[in-house]
Protein backbone atom coordinates (compact mmCIF):
# COMPACT_ATOMS: atom_id res chain seq x y z
CA UNK A 1 0.00 0.00 0.00
CA UNK A 2 1.04 3.67 -0.38
CA UNK A 3 3.15 5.03 2.45
CA UNK A 4 1.26 8.35 2.28
CA UNK A 5 -1.92 6.62 3.52
CA UNK A 6 -0.25 5.83 6.84
CA UNK A 7 0.64 9.45 7.54
CA UNK A 8 -2.98 10.30 8.43
CA UNK A 9 -2.84 8.07 11.51
CA UNK A 10 -1.32 9.48 14.68
CA UNK A 11 1.20 6.70 15.46
CA UNK A 12 2.94 7.32 12.13
CA UNK A 13 2.73 11.10 11.80
CA UNK A 14 6.21 11.68 13.22
CA UNK A 15 7.91 9.20 10.88
CA UNK A 16 9.99 10.32 7.92
CA UNK A 17 9.24 9.10 4.41
CA UNK A 18 11.73 6.24 4.52
CA UNK A 19 10.28 4.93 7.80
CA UNK A 20 6.74 5.21 6.44
CA UNK A 21 7.74 3.21 3.39
CA UNK A 22 9.16 0.51 5.67
CA UNK A 23 5.95 0.29 7.72
CA UNK A 24 3.88 0.24 4.51
CA UNK A 25 5.57 -3.02 3.54
CA UNK A 26 3.83 -4.59 6.54
CA UNK A 27 0.38 -3.09 5.89
CA UNK A 28 -2.56 -3.63 3.58
CA UNK A 29 -6.01 -2.13 2.95
CA UNK A 30 -9.05 -4.32 3.68
CA UNK A 31 -12.27 -3.51 1.77
CA UNK A 32 -15.16 -4.59 3.99
CA UNK A 33 -18.92 -4.92 3.27
CA UNK A 34 -21.63 -3.58 5.60
CA UNK A 35 -22.20 -5.60 8.77
CA UNK A 36 -18.70 -7.10 8.95
CA UNK A 37 -17.32 -7.62 12.46
CA UNK A 38 -13.70 -6.94 13.37
CA UNK A 39 -12.56 -8.69 16.51
CA UNK A 40 -13.98 -11.76 18.21
CA UNK A 41 -14.33 -12.13 22.00
CA UNK A 42 -11.57 -14.37 23.32
CA UNK A 43 -9.67 -14.37 20.02
CA UNK A 44 -6.65 -12.04 20.32
CA UNK A 45 -6.19 -9.69 17.39
CA UNK A 46 -3.00 -9.87 15.36
CA UNK A 47 -1.77 -6.51 14.20
CA UNK A 48 -3.41 -3.07 14.35
CA UNK A 49 -6.56 -1.89 12.55
CA UNK A 50 -7.19 1.73 11.48
CA UNK A 51 -10.35 3.16 9.87
CA UNK A 52 -9.53 4.60 6.45
CA UNK A 53 -13.01 5.15 4.95
CA UNK A 54 -16.56 4.61 6.14
CA UNK A 55 -18.26 4.35 9.53
CA UNK A 56 -18.14 1.65 12.20
CA UNK A 57 -19.96 0.94 15.45
CA UNK A 58 -18.50 -0.55 18.62
CA UNK A 59 -20.16 -3.21 20.77
CA UNK A 60 -21.25 -0.37 23.08
CA UNK A 61 -23.27 1.20 20.24
CA UNK A 62 -20.99 4.20 19.65
CA UNK A 63 -20.36 5.21 16.04
CA UNK A 64 -17.03 6.30 14.62
CA UNK A 65 -16.56 7.87 11.18
CA UNK A 66 -13.28 8.00 9.30
CA UNK A 67 -13.14 11.82 9.54
CA UNK A 68 -13.49 11.77 13.34
CA UNK A 69 -10.30 12.73 15.17
CA UNK A 70 -10.56 9.51 17.17
CA UNK A 71 -10.14 7.52 13.97
CA UNK A 72 -6.49 8.55 13.91
CA UNK A 73 -5.82 5.93 16.60
CA UNK A 74 -6.18 2.13 16.26
CA UNK A 75 -9.67 0.61 16.17
CA UNK A 76 -8.21 -2.64 17.52
CA UNK A 77 -4.71 -3.19 18.90
CA UNK A 78 -2.43 -6.21 18.65
CA UNK A 79 -3.31 -8.82 21.29
CA UNK A 80 -6.71 -7.25 22.06
CA UNK A 81 -9.19 -10.03 22.82
CA UNK A 82 -12.13 -7.86 23.89
CA UNK A 83 -12.79 -5.08 21.36
CA UNK A 84 -15.53 -5.63 18.75
CA UNK A 85 -16.13 -3.26 15.84
CA UNK A 86 -18.83 -3.60 13.15
CA UNK A 87 -18.99 -1.77 9.83
CA UNK A 88 -22.20 0.22 9.30
CA UNK A 89 -21.73 0.60 5.55
CA UNK A 90 -18.94 -0.26 3.12
CA UNK A 91 -15.65 0.55 4.81
CA UNK A 92 -11.93 0.43 4.22
CA UNK A 93 -9.62 -0.57 7.06
CA UNK A 94 -5.84 -0.46 7.16
CA UNK A 95 -4.22 -3.48 8.82
CA UNK A 96 -0.63 -3.09 10.01
CA UNK A 97 1.71 -5.70 11.51
CA UNK A 98 4.01 -3.53 13.60
CA UNK A 99 5.98 -6.28 15.32
CA UNK A 100 8.82 -6.26 12.74
CA UNK A 101 9.06 -2.45 12.68
CA UNK A 102 8.22 -1.45 16.27
CA UNK A 103 11.67 0.09 16.68
CA UNK A 104 10.59 2.90 14.35
CA UNK A 105 7.91 4.16 16.74
CA UNK A 106 8.18 6.17 19.91
CA UNK A 107 7.19 4.01 22.92
CA UNK A 108 4.07 6.11 23.59
CA UNK A 109 2.79 6.01 20.01
CA UNK A 110 0.26 3.21 20.55
CA UNK A 111 -0.97 3.90 24.07
CA UNK A 112 0.70 2.73 27.28
CA UNK A 113 3.92 4.65 27.79
CA UNK A 114 6.94 2.44 28.41
CA UNK A 115 10.06 4.48 28.94
CA UNK A 116 13.61 3.25 29.37
CA UNK A 117 14.56 1.49 32.59
CA UNK A 118 16.61 4.47 33.68
CA UNK A 119 13.47 6.63 33.77
CA UNK A 120 11.81 4.44 36.38
CA UNK A 121 12.32 4.55 40.12
CA UNK A 122 14.66 2.04 41.70
CA UNK A 123 11.81 0.33 43.58
CA UNK A 124 9.21 0.66 40.83
CA UNK A 125 7.27 -2.53 40.00
CA UNK A 126 7.61 -1.91 36.27
CA UNK A 127 11.38 -1.57 36.45
CA UNK A 128 11.70 -4.92 38.21
CA UNK A 129 9.16 -6.58 35.94
CA UNK A 130 10.84 -5.37 32.75
CA UNK A 131 14.17 -6.68 34.02
CA UNK A 132 12.91 -10.26 34.18
CA UNK A 133 14.42 -12.65 31.61
CA UNK A 134 11.01 -13.71 30.28
CA UNK A 135 9.61 -10.21 29.86
CA UNK A 136 12.87 -9.04 28.26
CA UNK A 137 12.03 -11.33 25.30
CA UNK A 138 8.91 -9.33 24.41
CA UNK A 139 9.17 -6.64 21.75
CA UNK A 140 7.93 -3.07 22.36
CA UNK A 141 4.55 -3.63 20.70
CA UNK A 142 3.99 -6.93 22.55
CA UNK A 143 4.97 -5.30 25.82
CA UNK A 144 2.56 -2.43 25.33
CA UNK A 145 -0.27 -4.86 24.57
CA UNK A 146 0.61 -6.81 27.72
CA UNK A 147 0.57 -3.74 29.96
CA UNK A 148 -2.78 -2.62 28.54
CA UNK A 149 -4.28 -6.04 29.33
CA UNK A 150 -3.46 -5.97 33.05
CA UNK A 151 -6.30 -5.48 35.52
CA UNK A 152 -5.60 -3.83 38.89
CA UNK A 153 -6.55 -5.82 41.98
CA UNK A 154 -6.37 -4.41 45.53
CA UNK A 155 -6.01 -7.05 48.24
CA UNK A 156 -6.17 -6.60 52.02
CA UNK A 157 -3.43 -7.85 54.34
CA UNK A 158 -3.71 -11.54 55.20
CA UNK A 159 -6.01 -12.45 52.31
CA UNK A 160 -5.46 -15.57 50.21
CA UNK A 161 -4.94 -15.00 46.49
CA UNK A 162 -5.38 -18.68 45.74
CA UNK A 163 -5.02 -22.10 47.39
CA UNK A 164 -3.20 -25.24 46.36
CA UNK A 165 -5.42 -27.45 44.22
CA UNK A 166 -7.52 -24.64 42.75
CA UNK A 167 -7.82 -24.10 39.02
CA UNK A 168 -5.46 -21.47 37.65
CA UNK A 169 -7.30 -18.51 36.14
CA UNK A 170 -4.76 -15.66 36.25
CA UNK A 171 -1.13 -14.55 36.38
CA UNK A 172 -0.16 -11.85 38.89
CA UNK A 173 2.53 -9.17 39.19
CA UNK A 174 3.03 -7.33 42.49
CA UNK A 175 2.69 -3.59 42.04
CA UNK A 176 2.66 -2.74 45.76
CA UNK A 177 3.12 -4.82 48.91
CA UNK A 178 4.37 -8.37 49.48
CA UNK A 179 3.00 -11.91 49.28
CA UNK A 180 4.03 -15.23 50.83
CA UNK A 181 4.07 -18.39 48.75
CA UNK A 182 3.74 -21.64 50.70
CA UNK A 183 5.10 -24.50 48.62
CA UNK A 184 3.92 -28.09 48.77
CA UNK A 185 7.01 -29.09 50.78
CA UNK A 186 6.24 -26.49 53.44
CA UNK A 187 8.86 -23.94 52.38
CA UNK A 188 7.69 -20.33 52.34
CA UNK A 189 8.94 -17.78 49.81
CA UNK A 190 8.39 -14.02 49.94
CA UNK A 191 7.85 -11.95 46.81
CA UNK A 192 7.83 -8.17 46.71
CA UNK A 193 7.32 -5.37 44.17
CA UNK A 194 7.88 -6.49 40.57
CA UNK A 195 7.76 -10.20 41.40
CA UNK A 196 5.19 -12.40 39.75
CA UNK A 197 3.42 -15.68 40.43
CA UNK A 198 0.66 -17.95 39.17
CA UNK A 199 2.29 -18.94 35.87
CA UNK A 200 2.81 -22.64 36.67
CA UNK A 201 -0.86 -23.67 36.44
CA UNK A 202 -1.40 -21.59 33.29
CA UNK A 203 1.59 -23.12 31.51
CA UNK A 204 0.96 -26.73 32.55
CA UNK A 205 -2.82 -26.69 32.47
CA UNK A 206 -2.79 -28.22 35.95
CA UNK A 207 -3.95 -27.06 39.37
CA UNK A 208 -2.32 -24.51 41.64
CA UNK A 209 0.72 -26.05 43.33
CA UNK A 210 1.09 -23.51 46.14
CA UNK A 211 -0.87 -21.27 48.51
CA UNK A 212 -0.39 -17.51 48.15
CA UNK A 213 -1.46 -14.85 50.65
CA UNK A 214 -0.65 -11.20 51.25
CA UNK A 215 1.52 -10.21 54.20
CA UNK A 216 0.45 -6.57 53.90
CA UNK A 217 -2.02 -4.64 51.84
CA UNK A 218 -1.11 -5.26 48.22
CA UNK A 219 -1.95 -4.06 44.76
CA UNK A 220 -1.64 -6.71 42.07
CA UNK A 221 -1.66 -6.52 38.30
CA UNK A 222 -3.70 -9.49 37.10
CA UNK A 223 -3.62 -11.07 33.65
CA UNK A 224 -6.34 -13.60 32.85
CA UNK A 225 -5.56 -17.06 31.49
CA UNK A 226 -7.05 -16.12 28.11
CA UNK A 227 -4.77 -13.08 27.88
CA UNK A 228 -1.67 -14.78 29.31
CA UNK A 229 -1.14 -17.26 26.48
CA UNK A 230 -1.27 -14.91 23.46
CA UNK A 231 0.60 -12.10 25.23
CA UNK A 232 3.22 -14.08 27.16
CA UNK A 233 3.06 -17.86 26.77
CA UNK A 234 3.00 -18.01 22.98
CA UNK A 235 5.73 -15.36 22.78
CA UNK A 236 8.11 -17.21 25.09
CA UNK A 237 7.36 -20.92 24.64
CA UNK A 238 8.51 -21.89 21.15
CA UNK A 239 7.72 -25.34 19.74
CA UNK A 240 9.64 -27.40 17.18
CA UNK A 241 8.70 -30.65 15.45
CA UNK A 242 12.14 -32.05 14.71
CA UNK A 243 15.14 -32.49 17.03
CA UNK A 244 17.98 -30.00 16.60
CA UNK A 245 21.45 -31.51 16.86
CA UNK A 246 22.86 -28.11 17.81
CA UNK A 247 20.88 -28.04 21.05
CA UNK A 248 21.41 -30.04 24.19
CA UNK A 249 18.45 -32.22 25.22
CA UNK A 250 16.78 -31.53 28.54
CA UNK A 251 14.76 -34.68 29.16
CA UNK A 252 11.87 -34.29 31.62
CA UNK A 253 10.86 -37.93 31.60
CA UNK A 254 10.42 -39.15 35.19
CA UNK A 255 10.97 -35.69 36.74
CA UNK A 256 8.14 -34.76 39.15
CA UNK A 257 6.60 -31.30 39.01
CA UNK A 258 8.19 -30.32 42.32
CA UNK A 259 11.62 -31.10 40.86
CA UNK A 260 11.14 -29.03 37.71
CA UNK A 261 12.77 -25.89 39.05
CA UNK A 262 15.77 -27.76 40.42
CA UNK A 263 16.24 -29.44 37.03
CA UNK A 264 16.10 -26.13 35.15
CA UNK A 265 18.38 -24.47 37.70
CA UNK A 266 21.13 -26.94 36.76
CA UNK A 267 20.99 -25.97 33.07
CA UNK A 268 24.04 -24.08 31.82
CA UNK A 269 23.40 -20.51 30.76
CA UNK A 270 25.86 -20.68 27.86
CA UNK A 271 24.02 -23.61 26.22
CA UNK A 272 20.93 -23.81 24.00
CA UNK A 273 18.37 -26.45 24.91
CA UNK A 274 15.68 -28.63 23.38
CA UNK A 275 13.19 -29.63 26.09
CA UNK A 276 11.68 -33.05 25.52
CA UNK A 277 10.03 -35.87 27.48
CA UNK A 278 7.34 -35.43 30.10
CA UNK A 279 3.97 -33.84 29.41
CA UNK A 280 3.39 -30.99 26.99
CA UNK A 281 2.58 -28.70 29.92
CA UNK A 282 5.80 -29.66 31.70
CA UNK A 283 7.81 -28.84 28.59
CA UNK A 284 6.13 -25.43 28.32
CA UNK A 285 6.90 -24.68 31.97
CA UNK A 286 10.54 -25.76 31.57
CA UNK A 287 11.07 -23.44 28.59
CA UNK A 288 9.54 -20.59 30.59
CA UNK A 289 11.79 -21.28 33.60
CA UNK A 290 14.87 -21.41 31.39
CA UNK A 291 13.87 -18.14 29.73
CA UNK A 292 13.78 -16.50 33.16
CA UNK A 293 17.50 -17.28 33.40
CA UNK A 294 18.13 -15.90 29.92
CA UNK A 295 18.65 -19.38 28.41
CA UNK A 296 17.65 -20.02 24.79
CA UNK A 297 15.30 -23.03 24.86
CA UNK A 298 12.59 -24.56 22.68
CA UNK A 299 10.13 -27.39 23.37
CA UNK A 300 9.62 -30.49 21.27
CA UNK A 301 5.98 -30.74 20.15
CA UNK A 302 5.71 -34.47 20.82
CA UNK A 303 7.71 -36.96 22.85
CA UNK A 304 10.03 -38.89 20.54
CA UNK A 305 12.39 -41.75 21.06
CA UNK A 306 16.04 -40.96 21.48
CA UNK A 307 15.51 -38.03 23.84
CA UNK A 308 18.44 -38.24 26.20
CA UNK A 309 19.31 -36.14 29.25
CA UNK A 310 21.56 -33.13 28.77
Amino acid sequence: MKASVLSRFQPFQSLDWEALATVAQHARVLRLPPGRWLGKPGSPARGYYFLLEGTVRGADGRRLAHDDVRARMPLISDGDAATQIRTIGPASVVWVDLAPVAFLLHPEALGYQVGGLDSLGGDDWLRAFLGDGVIAQLGPVDLQALLRAFQTLNVECGREIFRRGEAGDAFYVIRQGCVEIELINGDVLTLSVGGYFGEDALLTGGRRNACVRTTQGAQLMALTRDAFWPLVGDRVVRWVDAPDARRLRLNLEGIPERGMRECCARARTEERYLVCGGSRGARALAVFLLARRGIDAVAQTATRSGCRPA
